[in-house]
């Protein structure tokens, strides 16, 4: 009855002090998951099921006398896919023909046009799961990882510069952007949504193909520096962030110790519970030796930074003809003068202001998914 019901109570066995058991409110299509995973061990193991967070279960195994092992990638797919993003995601990986790479894609479906998001420098599709989430009643959402991240293919030429380009790299994102438009046999991207460098490359994307969009939202875009600006820059040889991001851990023992670590971080602390967990459960990937690593190598993200000055960003705008919002994060990297320069240059742009540092879509997903909705609103 209370599976019918659409809630669960799970018992599961608490790992820690006094090995109390607690219950976990479970859905009931993560129910139907933990019934075929009894199934399959012939009801005769243990499975344990241990509170995360808010949004994430820790799964173990306990096999009991003549009972049948339960596939650790069973386990692995319950833990990290079914809680943390809805199993009518639709994943799959494209080539790029002559592009070298395969980018990975996460469609959440929908009614409407085609939606492309894509996520900052270092991060992955995934992470647009909360803002997805809410635009999939008004388009079909897509989000893409770029090259070298989430699980998308390394360029075949490897982690070299040339590779990272951010021309070469909006290149990409026009060319997911025609293969979904040849599939769905639309003749523009409804709304393309981008956060920080990935809101770049839409405005890229757009400078190269006028017209490949119906609207435009950038999440505090990066902005490039000019020449002028770079001669005030006391650099040096490379831009301070890709030092950093070549100094960043890539490595933990286990999501559990990954996600204790990084929480505690202050690039982290803003965001939201479930943002942290779809970081952990889909930016790291597994190891054979059973640590985790990131998906996204530390050299990519800082061939990344350091491409960015292989782009101008101004010189782009003046072709973009889509109407576009620029969420400007009042706590974030960017001056607002700097996005109300590159509005003038634009035939069709304004300027929000956002209470939120540079990762907003990570700190008040529902915030962007509303101001998206807004702006694609009719008139």
């Amino acid at each position: 009855g209370q599976y019918e019901a659409g809630f669960v109570p799970f018992i599961a066995e608490q790992e820690q002090g006094n090995r109390r058991w607690n219950q976990v409110g479970i859905t009931q299509g993560q129910a139907l998951k933990f019934v075929e995973i009894g199934y399959y061990a012939a009801a005769k193991a243990v499975v344990h099921v241990e509170p995360r967070s808010r949004h994430g279960l820790s799964i173990t195994r306990r096999r009991l006398p003549g009972s049948r092992p339960i596939p650790r990638g069973v386990i692995q797919m319950v833990a990290e896919r079914t809680i943390l993003v809805p199993d009518d995601v639709v994943r799959r990986r494209i080539p790029l023909e002559g592009r070298g790479v395969e980018i990975a894609l996460q469609d959440w479906g929908g009614d409407g046009p085609l939606a492309l998001l894509h996520h900052a420098n270092g991060f992955c599709a995934a992470l647009w799961a909360p803002v997805a989430e809410k635009l999939r009643d008004r388009f079909r959402v897509v989000a893409m990882d770029a090259r070298g991240h989430g699980d998308s293919s390394l360029p075949a030429e490897g982690a070299v510069a040339e590779a990272f380009h951010w021309g070469t790299m909006a290149g990409d994102v026009v060319a997911v952007a025609e293969t979904l438009l040849k599939e769905s046999g639309d003749a523009q991207i409804g709304l393309g949504l981008g956060h920080s460098f990935g809101g770049t490359l839409t405005l890229a994307a757009e400078g190269v193909r006028p017209g490949l969009y119906r609207r435009i939202v950038l999440a505090d875009p990066v902005v490039p520096p000019t020449p002028e600006m770079l001669a005030k820059a006391d650099w040096g040889d490379r831009p301070p962030l890709a030092e950093l991001a070549r100094r960043r851990r890539n490595l933990w023992p286990s999501r559990e110790e990954a996600r204790a670590k990084l929480g505690g971080k202050p690039l982290f602390a803003s965001w939201t519970p479930r943002a942290l967990d779809l970081y952990i459960g889909e930016a790291l990937r597994d190891r054979e030796d059973g640590q985790v690593e990131l998906k996204c190598a530390r050299e990519v993200e800082g061939l990344i930074f350091e491409a960015s000055l292989s782009i101008d960003l101004f010189e782009r705008v003046s072709a973009v003809s889509a109407p576009s919002l620029f969420l400007w994060a009042q706590h974030g990297n960017f001056p607002r003068p700097v996005y109300q320069d590159l509005c003038e240059q634009m035939a069709e742009a304004r300027i929000v202001d956002a209470d939120a540092g540079h990762l907003i879509p990570m700190e008040k997903p529902d915030w962007v998914a509303q101001q998206a909705l807004d702006f694609c609103a009719p008139d």
